[in-house]
């Protein structure tokens, strides 16, 4: 029922109620009021308990407190899915980009990660230069500045299980975008983004063009060339680099 002690540097713990009892953790923790109980989050160490008096003003005191310490389980940090070949999974997905059907081939690893492929022209606004791969991490289109894709929700399956996974040096399921996919699909679609923009083949809109590069990826990593629009709506299919 007592006020908070408000005269710092008499009272052990300045501003918690008078004659509660009081905590820290540590030899130079900082103090904080216990009172009836509570949960409080405390570093580690070892925990000190006593009462918020006058200082220097314990010679009068008497009874005793009983005390509960419960320390709650940690939650254990969720473990990451197993690699499995189950997981590998390669999508040819569609955007709409002016009236055209923009195709791009999202790629899923072992683990569950996606990554993306596709071309843009190397020349904005009007289509013009090199056609220039883009990849990376993530299964979303990645557009130039100013030039919206909507996706439009459609894809097609091109092969899923050990067939779509990269394969290290010894012939295992790998994850991770990069250099350590020995062979598989994932590496040779590396290699091909590669050799397409060192070529500097120029870029023609309904020819020599993104979707132009999908079918080359698929077509040139032997994989069968599927895709979720029609000819008509995807210029460029057919073609190779």
């Amino acid at each position: 029922m007592a006020g908070p002690s408000t005269f710092s540097g008499q009272w052990v713990a300045y501003g918690a109620p008078c004659w509660s009892l009081i905590g820290r953790v540590g030899e130079g923790g900082q103090l904080f009021a216990i009172g009836n109980g509570g949960t409080f989050p405390v570093p580690s160490g070892r925990l000190y308990l006593g009462v918020d008096d006058e200082v220097a003003a314990f010679g009068d005191n008497s009874g005793s407190w009983t005390v509960q310490v419960i320390t709650p389980e940690p939650v254990p940090t969720p473990k990451p899915p197993e690699p499995s070949p189950a997981n590998c999974r390669i999508n040819v997905h569609a955007a709409l980009i002016f009236a055209y059907r923009h195709l791009y081939i999202v790629y899923t690893d072992p683990s569950g990660g996606t990554y993306h492929y596709e071309a843009y022209p190397s020349g904005w606004i009007f289509p013009s230069g090199t056609v220039k791969p883009a990849h990376g991490p993530g299964p979303s289109s990645v557009t130039p500045v100013g030039i919206p894709a909507i996706s439009i929700l459609k894809k097609s399956v091109v092969e899923t299980g050990s067939k779509a996974c990269g394969k290290d040096a010894n012939g295992k399921p790998v994850s991770g975008f990069g250099s350590q996919v020995a062979a598989g699909p994932h590496r040779c679609f590396l290699d091909q983004s590669t050799r397409i923009e060192q070529a500097q083949i120029p870029y023609e809109l309904k020819k020599r063009n993104s979707n132009a590069y999908v079918y080359t990826l698929l077509n040139n990593c032997g994989l069968e060339k599927k895709k979720p629009t029609s000819d008509r709506q995807t210029p460029g299919w057919g073609e190779l680099l």
